[in-house]
């Protein structure tokens, strides 16, 4: 049943991509273009070890309880919602690649108000969840190596972005946190 749940989450989280990379169509970007396949290398693969060897995943379980499970179905249902917003707030500069566009924004609205990088955010919320829901190592396994790639991923996306942006870009890490809100606990 957690892979029918699963399989209707990740459909549902293209399904958004989708959609909004048909309202906001291709634009060319001469600037700074990196290579994206890492996510094609890391999640294909790992997706498709997950549903086609149905046979010997129940030896590679982790005993997680049932409860765990649909905590995991909740915080990824959660996680789309989130996903929409970070899509919705990043408009026509949303791409899959890293790239900047010649008219390229330096968003900080929305999400964006306290993090850097939500759509990473809600990519770990997603992995996070997919291990409890699966209850598998193999998706642990892909998830460290997923998180790993976008942790790369991040430092050049941040390299680019200073380089683009300079001060604003600066000024910006300096009120945002990176993955999660900065939390000021001591004004």
């Amino acid at each position: 049943m957690f892979r029918v749940v699963t399989a209707c989450l990740v459909i549902g989280s293209y399904t958004i991509r989708l959609l909004y990379r048909r309202r906001f169509p291709k634009r060319s970007a001469p600037s700074v273009p990196v290579d994206g396949a890492v996510w094609i290398v890391i999640l294909w693969p790992a997706s498709l070890i997950f549903y086609i060897s149905v046979g010997t995943m129940h030896r590679l379980a982790i005993p997680i309880p049932i409860w765990a499970r649909w905590a995991g179905v909740a915080v990824f249902v959660l996680d789309l919602v989130l996903f929409r917003w970070v899509y919705a707030t990043l408009g026509r500069n949303f791409s899959a690649k890293l790239e900047l566009f010649d008219d390229h924004e330096l968003v900080d609205a929305g999400p964006y108000r306290w993090v850097r990088h939500p759509m990473y955010a809600t990519l770990f919320l997603s992995a996070l969840s997919s291990c409890l829901i699966s209850a598998n190592l193999v998706v642990v396994a892909s998830t460290t190596m997923l998180i790993t790639a976008m942790t790369l991923r991040i430092r050049k996306e941040e390299r680019m972005m200073r380089r683009r942006f300079r001060g604003k870009y600066l000024a910006y890490e300096l009120r945002t946190g990176k993955i999660f809100p900065r939390m000021n606990l001591f004004r």
